[in-house]
């Protein structure tokens, strides 16, 4: 492969002939490469499941669109994973300039004994809200975690063969493990998972208005769930899988302590509103017993849109002057008679 002639989606090439293009670290499912500015990511499901990594394309759908899973590096006997090297690169690759190329393996040149044949999926940037969460590894004696990417697609994608997809085999989950399913479900699941802070540190290299709002709203829910704790309320999420799809959701915040579900938005516009009451209305179908549900919004709504809340029996939390005004969500309408 010339060093001019640019990758073609769907195609497929062995590692030397990557690394001998782009260079990089070799042997490495995550790769800096030394030429040009990109992060090469590889993916082998065969492989990577019996050391506890469990990559998926179709790992969950949001309003934004479709979410992919990318698991971290470090070996099983190395004990948790950290932040360092090819896990940092896939953190801070915006900040680095470097887009996320993604290949995933599809067997062998020459049957069993040549080298493997990375499908090239496409370009993917990590997810800026919630850029990675800790999954438990079922797989390990001392607890250990690995480091789960959360990567939108950046354009087109090409997907493997349906033959080297994953095969779903978890069919429970934990706090730390979302474990979502890769077939169409027959009933509708939820479980609690944790919250990662969301807005630690802001890596966005070259921000768009979307992408603005994504970031302000992360930081509104670690806000509220810093208040939260000053209030001794613990505070989760829920990953929810509808019934008959393949991807499930993840809520923003859930108050454990009052049993209230809130939806929040980066900005106090129509449009912000109505989608989060659909949301939560879509979201508390699959939670049992059905939650409290709140909109947190950045900043008061104008008063029309007070009433719209108010009038589908929604609560109604925003922040102002360092605090929230609307907390602690009490009852009303329909849920005031449920004990």
């Amino acid at each position: 492969m010339d060093e001019e002639q640019q990758l073609q989606l769907g195609s497929t090439y062995t590692r030397a002939e990557l690394e001998a293009v782009f260079g990089g670290r070799r042997m490495h499912g995550i790769a800096r490469t030394s030429i040009g500015d990109h992060v090469l990511l590889y993916a082998d499901p065969s492989k990577g499941r019996g050391h506890g990594y469990y990559d998926s394309l179709d790992a969950e759908e949001d309003e934004i669109g479709a979410v992919a899973y990318y698991s971290g590096e470090g070996q099983r006997d190395q004990g948790t994973q950290s932040l360092s090297a090819g896990n940092t690169a896939i953190l801070n690759h915006r900040e680095e300039g470097r887009d996320l190329l993604l290949f995933w393996a599809v067997g062998r040149v020459n049957g069993s004994r040549g080298p493997k044949r990375q499908h090239y999926v496409g370009k993917f940037a990590i997810d800026q809200t919630r850029p990675y969460f800790l999954r438990a590894d079922p797989g390990s004696d001392d607890e250990r975690e690995v480091y789960v990417f959360r990567l939108r697609p950046v354009g087109q994608i090409v997907r493997p063969p349906i033959d080297y997809m994953p095969v779903a085999i978890e069919t429970t989950y934990t706090e730390t493990h979302p474990g979502p399913l890769l077939l169409p479900i027959d009933e509708a699941s939820s479980k609690l998972i944790e919250l990662e802070q969301n807005s630690a540190k802001d890596f966005i290299r070259r921000a768009t208005s979307e992408v603005v709002v994504e970031r302000r709203e992360g930081a509104l829910v670690d806000r509220f769930q810093d208040f939260l704790a000053t209030k001794q309320h613990v505070a989760k999420r829920w990953y929810v899988n509808p019934r008959g799809h393949r991807r499930g959701f993840q809520t923003d915040l859930f108050d454990v302590t009052a049993h209230v579900l809130y939806e929040a938005k980066g900005k106090a516009d129509r449009n912000s509103v109505r989608m989060a009451i659909g949301q939560l209305f879509d979201y508390r179908r699959s939670i049992e017993p059905p939650p409290l549900l709140a909109i947190l919004l950045p900043e008061a709504p104008n008063p029309d849109l007070r009433n719209l809340i108010e009038s589908v029996d929604i609560s109604l939390v925003y922040e102002e002057d360092g605090t929230f005004v609307g907390w602690p969500v009490e009852p009303h309408g329909a849920d005031a008679t449920v004990e």
